[in-house]
């Protein structure tokens, strides 16, 4: 490949990814996306096709597993018509997104290198004009709101407060917290000088935000979710043990439960959300297989586990990628059915293919990757997938889609710096 052919492509990729950036992060909000979105899967296509890029034969394998399961669900289950077609297009902006992740990451582009300063300035001031916005949703109600779609509109108020993304985008809120939180403290680590104290100040405002706005706007995934990122950051330090790096995400446990005890006492909202969302949950989870269809509100999504794992159709091929949409309410008794992937994915495709997706999952954000025990990287990708699926629309929702990706990146960045510091150590 030549060195223009280079620059036009590498011209192309920017492109696509600002479009991306562009179309989640106003786009969507405006009710502007559906001709940029057709021109975001033509141009990923034609990188994909004409790069001259090698599909890894892992990834090729996934992709046939993916598709086969998907043929099988369809084949083996009942089909009502205009199911197949929406949920297929419910999945197909995350398979496109990844695959171009994945191209980018094996040709050596360094544009998805979270760690440049301008991508830490603009998600943190993305992050800041989505706070603002987000205050003003709340203390004014319907003001700034985002377009509505014609059909599907939601009554419950809490679940429109998302900012500046898409209509009824709590759960990217969420995602979005975490991801920003993730690069500033990749920063901190990897950073030097005078840009490690206002990216430490960012990091704390955005922890102390992101829970003080879920409180706000009954936000319960992102209650989930960063404690699980959190750990999953500090866990992948396992690859390098050592007394000043178990010491310090000791303190940084310690500050982060004395930030959660101080709203608990001092904000009565967030005292009452964490009795009824967070303590309460223990017993929703313990209690999650018998509940059922029973199960109210929010906590659908853990009863809905129970009841699809319980469905012998779930161990086979699910009861068929066209039997409903992956986001039909009152689906198998459930009034929320699909406010959450895992459920609504496993009824419908089957243990296998959440499974498979997983594994597409992992080998997307991490490959290329070595280093000491790549195991810690690949467990806690699975564990941040399964959170994700439980508590969000992760693989069926555009938006979420590219902030779930990032996220891995971001965890996958964190493994990378961890595992060349320890290279250069033991070289020393």
């Amino acid at each position: 490949m030549s060195i223009l052919e280079k620059k036009t492509g590498s011209g192309i990729d920017a492109l696509i990814i600002s479009l991306i950036m562009a179309k989640v992060f106003l786009l969507e909000y405006l009710g502007m996306a559906g001709i940029v979105n057709n021109v975001i899967f033509l141009l990923i296509g034609v990188r994909l096709i004409f790069s001259g890029w090698k599909i890894p034969k892992k990834l090729l394998f996934l992709v046939c597993l993916i598709t086969m399961l998907l043929v099988l669900s369809y084949s083996a289950g009942s089909i009502v018509p205009g199911k197949t077609s929406y949920n297929l297009k419910a999945i197909q902006t995350f398979f496109f997104y990844a695959l171009f992740i994945v191209m980018l990451k094996t040709n050596g582009s360094d544009l998805l290198d979270f760690g440049k300063r301008r991508w830490i300035v603009f998600f943190n001031v993305v992050y800041a004009v989505n706070c603002i916005v987000i205050l003003i949703q709340v203390y004014y109600p319907y003001s700034l709101m985002a377009a509505a779609p014609m059909t599907g509109q939601i009554p419950f108020y809490e679940d429109l407060i998302s900012g500046l993304f898409m209509y009824a985008s709590t759960h990217a809120v969420a995602l979005f917290s975490c991801f920003v939180l993730l690069i500033d403290l990749n920063s901190i680590r990897d950073g030097s000088g005078e840009l490690r104290i206002p990216v430490v100040c960012c990091a704390a405002a955005v922890l102390a935000s992101s829970l003080g706005i879920a409180a706000l706007n009954d936000n319960k995934a992102l209650f989930a979710l960063m404690p699980i990122v959190l750990l999953l950051f500090y866990a992948e330090g396992l690859s390098s043990i050592n007394f000043m790096r178990i010491a310090k995400g000791l303190m940084f446990l310690a500050v982060l439960l004395g930030i959660v005890f101080l709203l608990y006492i001092c904000n009565s909202s967030f005292a009452n959300f964490f009795d009824d969302n967070v303590l309460s949950l223990f017993d929703l989870v313990e209690s999650s297989s018998s509940i059922g269809t029973d199960a109210v509100g929010s906590g659908e999504r853990i009863a809905i586990i129970g009841y699809a794992l319980n469905l012998a159709s779930s161990w086979l091929f699910g009861i068929g990628l066209g039997a409903a949409t992956f986001h039909e309410g009152a689906f198998c008794g459930f009034t929320h059915f699909g406010q959450a992937d895992f459920g609504s994915l496993v009824i419908l495709l089957g243990v296998w293919f959440l499974i498979a997706l997983f594994a597409f999952y992992v080998f997307c954000v991490s490959c290329g990757c070595r280093g000491r025990r790549p195991y810690v990287l690949y467990l806690s990708l699975v564990a941040l997938a399964a959170t994700a699926t439980i508590y969000t629309q992760c693989f069926t929702r555009a938006n979420n889609a590219l902030l779930f990706l990032l996220i891995g990146l971001a965890l996958v960045e964190r493994w990378k710096s961890i595992a060349q510091s320890t290279s250069t150590l033991s070289k020393e």
